[in-house]
């Protein structure tokens, strides 16, 4: 996520060396011992088949791409930022079991926070000091920590109060909830400075989302155990998500335009982004056109992204890509519903709802949080 501290001209830094060392001395071990040691099988072979399904159809998108005489501009760095994301999250699943995964979440995003925090205090009250980046991003209005693009550090953020709050649950010891709590509110408050509507929006459903569950679980009592009123409860969630969108569309639409008509135009142009990715879909509907952006504002194939994961990705990978996705976020899913956890649920939902505004998948942390949350149904209470 230090993308301020890449080297000039190349999208690599200290982040993507480190992760890069890393890899490969797990690579020589396994290489040194013979032998794979696999903590949790089940998540690694999940993610495996995934990337290695996804490589191979994002080739033939690409080959097609190329036989059609397509010019895609960033299809390079796209199909390396994608094996390099896919290459960690692998070696990770491999790598760490429950408690591992747990104790290393905590000291990225403590230490990321605290690092967060005092480039914020040097940057506000002693801007003397010169910082080797720009903590600030659109004339100081929104806040980056170290990050090139505040999007970057709202995904940071989306899970960290669910992960916080369920530690919170799980610990009986009062000093690591006390910091846990101050770490809480900081993350909170960063994620307003943020200014990301993406962040913003996943958030307050995802508190909404508690907050009902809780009340309708004190309410009723019925005899299911969480699992199944959870189950239960995301289907009458949705079926009345749908049923809102179905009848007062149209009121939505109005209301944005009364409220934040600079936003709703901003809208405009994502709902063409989306049309045109569409198109682009069309070209290849079942394979994709491989690596790169294939949508535009004004046409497909112009070189912008969608800036929807699932959309983006289905440009990427066609339908076959999609299936094999919602394969894997099924399969978290019920991970996270393993827990028996309403916050680990609920930063699974915030997550899927964030990536709905932006396309996370060339993001190695984003991959993490995925092996995180389904890592957390091991975790003994």
């Amino acid at each position: 996520s230090a993308k301020q501290l890449r080297f000039p001209g190349i999208p690599i830094g200290m982040g993507e060396l480190l992760l890069l060392a890393w890899i490969l001395l797990s690579a020589l071990e396994i290489i040194a011992q013979q032998k794979v040691r696999i903590t949790k099988r089940e998540i690694f072979q999940s993610f495996f088949w995934f990337g290695y399904l996804s490589l191979l159809l994002l080739s033939i998108g690409w080959l097609f791409s190329l036989i059609l005489n397509l010019s895609i501009d960033n299809a390079v760095y796209d199909f390396s930022a994608l094996v390099f994301s896919g290459c960690v999250s692998i070696f990770i699943a491999i790598n760490f079991n429950a408690k591992q995964i747990v104790k290393i979440y905590c000291i990225v995003s403590l230490l990321f926070l605290a690092f967060s925090t005092v480039s914020f205090v040097v940057a506000e009250y002693l801007p003397s000091i010169l910082l080797p980046f720009e903590p600030w991003y659109v004339r100081r209005i929104r806040f980056t920590s170290w990050t090139s693009n505040p999007n970057q550090f709202a995904l940071f953020l989306v899970v960290t109060p669910y992960a916080y709050l369920y530690l919170i649950d799980l610990s009986n010891n009062l000093l690591k909830q006390s910091f846990l709590c101050i770490a809480l509110v900081i993350s909170l408050g960063f994620g307003y400075l943020s200014r990301s509507d993406a962040l913003y929006v996943s958030w307050a459903l995802g508190f909404l989302f508690a907050f009902l569950y809780k009340l309708l679980y004190f309410l009723l009592k019925v005899r299911l155990n969480k699992k199944q009123y959870l189950s239960l409860y995301l289907l009458c969630l949705l079926f009345l998500s749908f049923l809102c969108l179905a009848f007062y569309w149209q009121q939505f639409v109005s209301l944005a335009q009364i409220i934040h008509p600079a936003q709703f135009r901003q809208s405009a142009s994502r709902i063409n982004l989306i049309w045109n990715g569409l198109e682009a879909l069309k070209v290849s509907p079942l394979l994709g056109l491989g690596p790169g952006s294939h949508s535009g504002l004004e046409a497909a194939l112009q070189g912008s992204e969608v800036h929807n994961s699932f959309l983006d990705w289905a440009t990427n990978t066609g339908l076959l890509g999609i299936s094999i996705l919602l394969f894997l976020l099924k399969f978290v899913f019920q991970k996270s519903n393993n827990s028996k956890s309403i916050w680990v649920v609920t930063a699974f939902l915030a997550l899927m709802c964030f990536i709905q505004f932006h396309y996370v998948f060339r993001q190695p942390f984003f991959w993490f949080n995925l092996i995180f949350l389904a890592q957390l149904s091991e975790l003994k209470r």
